[in-house]
C-alpha cells in the first residue's frame, strides 16, 4: 500500500503518536510480553491496521534496517519524515526504543510459565492481544502465551530488545489493530491518573481495608463515576481479608500500587512487566487465592476500560 505525504501525515497523527511516543502495546509494550520467542520462530512483519487508511505493512527486514542505520525506505520511511510525527519521536528515539534491552529475573523466569497459564496471566495477555494478535485470534492469548513460555529463559539469561522480540515472533505475520489500541489507550489514560493522584500511594491491605464511604469519597473526588466505584467495592468484598503472612499477604506486599498505576498512565508496560518480573514468587502458593485476585484484577480492569478477555483458565477458577 502506497502512502502519500499528506495521507503519511494522517497516519502519523493517527497511529505513531500512540505507538511510539504512548510506548503502546505494539513495538514497545505488548511485544515485550512476548519477549523473546525460539528460534524456529520467525515473524516477517506486522500489519498496522489503520482508522480510515487499512492496513499498512511494516517488515521486519525494514525495521532491522533502520535499527541498525537510522534509515528507513517506502511508506516506513514517509511515515518517519512526516512533520507531525517527528514532533512526537525522533529517528534516535525510535531506534532507542528498538535497540532497548529488557530482562526478567531468574525468579520470574521460574515462576513466568506457571503464571501465564493462570487466570491472572490469561486476562493480563488476552488485553494486549485484542491489540496485537495473529490470523483472526483477536482477544486470544495463546500465541503471547507460547511465546512467553518459549522465550523466559532466554531473557533470563540475557537481554533482550525489542526487535529480537519482533523477529522471533511467532507467526510469519501479526496484525496491530490501531484504532482499537488508540481507544484503549485513551480510556485508560483519562481514568488511571484520577486515580492515582488519590489513592497511588495506598498498598493494596488499605484499599482492600478502608472503610467504604472514604473509600468511596476518595474515587468520587477523583471523578470515578458511581456505577464504577461500585464495582470496585463490590470486588473488594469479594476479594475479602488479607491474612497477615498468608502466601497473598507476602505477594501484595510486593506489589507497588501507584508505581504500576503510573506506568500504566503514562504507556510504560515494558515498565510494569520489569517491575512484575522483580517479584519473588518462589515461595508462594497463588492457587488457592487464584480466583479473588482474578476477580479483583477483571473488575478493575472493566473500571479502567482494558478489555477482559476470559478463557479456559478463567473460566475454571471465576
Amino acid at each position: 500500500m502506497a502512502l502519500s505525504i499528506d495521507r503519511a501525515g494522517s497516519l502519523g497523527r493517527s497511529s505513531v503518536r500512540w505507538i511510539l511516543k504512548a510506548g503502546s502495546v505494539t513495538l514497545g509494550t505488548g511485544l515485550a510480553l512476548a519477549l523473546a520467542a525460539g528460534n524456529a520462530l520467525a515473524l516477517d512483519k506486522l500489519v498496522l491496521r489503520l482508522p480510515a487508511l487499512g492496513n499498512v505493512d511494516i517488515t521486519m527486514a525494514e525495521l532491522k534496517t533502520f535499527a541498525e542505520t537510522g534509515q528507513a525506505s517506502g511508506d516506513f520511511n514517509s511515515l518517519l519524515n512526516d512533520p507531525n510525527v517527528a514532533k512526537q519521536i525522533s529517528r534516535a528515539d525510535l531506534q532507542k526504543i528498538l535497540k532497548t534491552p529488557f530482562q526478567v529475573g531468574s525468579a520470574a523466569a521460574r515462576t513466568v510459565p506457571v503464571v501465564v497459564k493462570s487466570c491472572p496471566g490469561e486476562l493480563v495477555i488476552g488485553s494486549v492481544s485484542q491489540v496485537l494478535y495473529a490470523d483472526n485470534g483477536q482477544g486470544n492469548p495463546q500465541t503471547l502465551t507460547r511465546a512467553i513460555e518459549s522465550s523466559i529463559n532466554q531473557a533470563a539469561s540475557k537481554p533482550v530488545t525489542a526487535l529480537d522480540v519482533l523477529t522471533k515472533l511467532e507467526p510469519k505475520i501479526m496484525t496491530v489493530d490501531v484504532g482499537e489500541a488508540l481507544k484503549i489507550f485513551t480510556r485508560v489514560k483519562a481514568k488511571v491518573q484520577p486515580i492515582v493522584d488519590k489513592v497511588g500511594n495506598l498498598t493494596v491491605r488499605e484499599i482492600t481495608s478502608m472503610d467504604s464511604a472514604k473509600l468511596s469519597q476518595l474515587l468520587s473526588s477523583a471523578g470515578i463515576t458511581q456505577s464504577d466505584i461500585s464495582k470496585i467495592q463490590g470486588a473488594i468484598q469479594a476479594f475479602g481479608t488479607i491474612d497477615p503472612g498468608s502466601d497473598l499477604d507476602k505477594l501484595l506486599r510486593q506489589v507497588n500500587v501507584g508505581s504500576l498505576l503510573q506506568k500504566a498512565a503514562s504507556g510504560n508496560f515494558s515498565g510494569i512487566l520489569a517491575e512484575l518480573g522483580s517479584i519473588d514468587l518462589g515461595q508462594i502458593d497463588l492457587k488457592p487465592y487464584e480466583g479473588r485476585v482474578s476477580g479483583f484484577m477483571a473488575a478493575m480492569m472493566e473500571v479502567l476500560g482494558l478489555p477482559v478477555n476470559k478463557g479456559s483458565a478463567c473460566r475454571a477458577v471465576m
